[in-house]
Formats: C-alpha cells, sequence, structure tokens
C-alpha cells in the first residue's frame, strides 16, 4: 500500500479553499491512546474517556483498531472496486489508484455491507469497536445497519456539517466512528474537525434543529422538489453549514484539528461536533474511510437506518414541515 513520507504538505486544503496555517488557526487532535489500546484497557479508563469526549467533543485513539483486520478490510473492499472497474487491476490493489474517468456504479452502502471483513470490523460483537462502545454506553450497544463507506476521488471534500441533522430522528446521544481504512495523511485528506464546536450551540441552535429530509408542505403542494427542479426543503436543511472553512473558524473561534491518519487508528465523535474534511490532492489515488453509528440498544434509532436495506435519504423518508 502507498504511503506518503511527508507528514504535512505545503498547503491544507478544504473545499477548494487554502486553509490558515498558524499555530493559532491549525492543530493536533488530541490523542488518547494513554488511555490504553485494547477494549480491557480503555474499559479500566472509560471515566477518563467520558471525561474527554464530553471536553473536546471526540476522542482519538490511535492504534486501537488491529491493524491487520483493517488492512484486511481494505483489500477486500479495493477487490470489490477493481471488479467494479474504479480502480486500476494492473496495479497493487490495495493502492487504489483509479482508473481514469471511471464511476462505481453501484451504491457504496452495497459494497460496505457485502464486505464481510469491513462488517466484522465494525460490527462484531466481540470486537473492539462493538466493545469499546459497550463500555462507554454502558451497556449492550446497537449500530445501524446502514454503513456510510467513503470513496473520495481527487479533488474537494466534504464540507463542514454536524451529524445530528442527518439521523436525529432517535435518540441524539449517538456516536460516530470514523475509520480511515488505510494510511491517510493530509495530502490523501483526511478528517478535520473545528475544536470546541460542540459547544456553540447559540451558533448552530437554528441548523442543528433541522433535518434534512424535511419537505416545505406549504410550497409546490409539498412536492420533494419544485418546478425548478430544486429540493422543496427549508433553507437550513441542506445539511452542509458552509464551503468557507476560514470564515466559520474565524466565527466559531478554536482551531480546524487534524492529524496523518494510519490503519488501525479510531476517531469517535458526537452529533453536534462540527467536522469537514481536505481535499485529496494526490492525482490517482482514492482516499478509503467509513462512518458508522452506535447507540444504547435501550434507546430508539433512527429509522432511516435500520432494517436490510435501510429507507435512508429521500422522499421515501420526507417530513413535512410549515417554512
Amino acid at each position: 500500500m502507498i504511503t506518503t513520507t511527508d507528514p504535512r504538505p505545503p498547503t491544507l486544503i478544504s473545499r477548494g479553499q487554502v486553509l490558515e496555517d498558524t499555530p493559532g488557526t491549525i492543530g493536533e487532535l488530541r490523542r488518547s491512546d494513554d488511555l490504553g489500546t485494547t477494549p480491557a484497557a480503555i474499559a479500566r479508563n472509560i471515566a477518563t474517556a467520558h471525561e474527554r469526549l464530553d471536553e473536546d467533543g471526540y476522542l482519538f485513539l490511535p492504534g486501537y483498531l488491529l491493524r491487520d483486520e483493517v488492512l484486511a478490510a481494505r483489500h477486500q473492499l479495493c477487490s470489490q472496486l477493481a471488479e467494479h472497474g474504479l480502480i486500476r487491476s494492473d496495479h497493487p490493489v490495495d493502492d487504489a489508484i483509479l482508473v481514469p474517468g471511471a464511476t462505481l456504479g453501484v451504491k457504496s452502502s452495497d459494497i460496505a455491507r457485502d464486505n464481510r471483513a469491513l462488517q466484522h470490523l465494525l460490527y462484531a460483537t466481540d470486537g473492539p469497536m462493538i466493545r469499546f462502545y459497550r463500555a462507554l454506553f454502558g451497556e449492550e450497544v446497537r449500530h445501524f445497519d446502514f454503513t456510510w463507506l467513503r470513496l473520495v476521488k481527487p479533488g474537494m471534500g466534504t464540507a463542514s456539517h454536524c451529524d445530528l441533522v442527518f439521523m436525529g430522528r432517535g435518540t441524539h446521544q449517538l456516536c460516530t466512528s470514523w475509520t480511515p481504512l488505510g494510511d491517510i495523511d493530509r495530502h490523501l485528506g483526511g478528517l478535520i474537525v473545528l475544536e470546541g464546536s460542540h459547544r456553540q450551540h447559540d451558533l448552530t441552535g437554528d441548523y442543528l434543529a433541522t433535518d434534512v429530509d424535511t419537505v416545505c408542505e406549504n410550497r409546490h403542494d409539498g412536492a420533494w422538489t419544485g418546478p425548478d427542479g430544486l429540493r422543496n426543503r427549508p433553507e437550513l436543511a441542506t445539511g452542509a453549514i458552509t464551503d468557507d472553512h476560514i470564515g466559520l473558524r474565524q466565527k466559531f473561534g478554536g482551531r480546524w484539528l487534524t492529524t496523518d491518519y494510519r490503519a488501525g487508528d479510531l476517531l469517535v465523535f458526537n452529533m453536534v461536533l462540527v467536522h469537514a474534511s481536505l481535499d485529496n490532492q494526490s492525482a490517482d489515488r482514492l482516499r478509503l474511510s467509513s462512518d458508522s453509528r452506535y447507540q444504547r440498544a435501550s434507546e430508539p434509532a433512527d429509522e432511516r437506518w435500520i432494517g436490510i436495506d435501510p429507507p435512508a435519504h429521500g422522499p421515501q423518508s420526507a417530513r413535512p414541515v410549515i417554512c
């Protein structure tokens, strides 16, 4: 698998915008491997883990997952993508070199569902992931059946957002696991989180109260789209906050935090932490990661992400509101 030796490229870019790069604007994620790198060690230090999650809105656990299991999931994933013609099979498949102009042609969530190694990594009842959440929640864990597989081509990464607006119809005491499926440095474009943003409810309150699948029932007879072909929804229900990550940081304060991720690292965060991703600055490499969600089994779950074939986003999940 290709790795990059340069730990920090000259520029950090997100959504095409060169980010400020001074000590007060960019920083490293706080590491929590001092709590241990095994489920048993984390369980012994779970009180401190709760304190850090409350304080920072995230826990970064370098090397917590088994690297060999992550790379096994990556290998199976890359083999699937090569079969679908997305990445080149005349190169080492794990390098994930894109076929120029290729598209996947199937839903990435179906690829994730059919990847037994990835399903085991994320959801095995005796695996490190579920054991972590069992300790964190203090009871049995339910995970969403839908797995968000991120296949990021060279170009722009993800706009700033919070996860709650996408999955807030059940309990809000959810956590996201962002799992790099390979080594992802700043050049390939890993996740960035906005320091302290989970406490900025005065700035995010209206946004967090929205649901991306709401539809304005008093416009266009409640149709999912209007005559112009645009989504008929409240202004803030786009899911994204902004592409202006410099302006957002200046408004919120704090720093954008990131790191060079390695296969085996785990980043856990709550539903109201503002996050985005760096752009993939490589010439031809696919960036591979997954998002998976976990909650207490005793609490209600968002029906959009549960079941053999979850309904997910779209008109089938519409919720009417007055705009």
